[in-house]
């Protein structure tokens, strides 16, 4: 079994869809469907008092300039992963400075726990 202790998890490779099949044939790779699941999605993890984006924490009030980056770069969907310290307030904080820039398409996902 692989786990993040043996292996850093920043030098293993993501990839999206079907890759190539071994051997001397290659699959033949189908486009995804347009809709709201091809789009670019950013990741937040909320914590207390704070958001974690690209490995920075950002306070509450930095968040609606952030946001304003995502509208500007098109990102039109956000997860939001709820960690273990985050408080109802700091997610509905969050969702607020959301809607406030017309970013709708949310999910939120708890990270766990004690």
């Amino acid at each position: 079994m692989l786990t993040s202790s043996l292996t850093p998890y920043s030098l293993l490779t993501l990839a999206s869809g079907p890759g190539t099949a071994s051997g001397d044939t290659q699959e033949q790779v189908q486009e995804e469907p347009s809709g709201a699941d091809s789009d670019p999605a950013a990741t937040w993890t909320v914590e207390d008092g704070q958001v974690l984006a690209n490995g920075q924490a950002f306070g509450f009030d930095s968040l609606p300039q952030l946001a304003e980056i995502l509208v500007a770069a098109d990102t039109p969907r956000i997860m939001l992963i709820s960690s273990p310290r985050a408080r109802v307030q700091d997610l509905v904080t969050v969702l607020e400075i959301l809607a406030a820039a017309q970013i709708t398409s949310v999910q939120i996902v708890s990270m766990g726990g004690p």
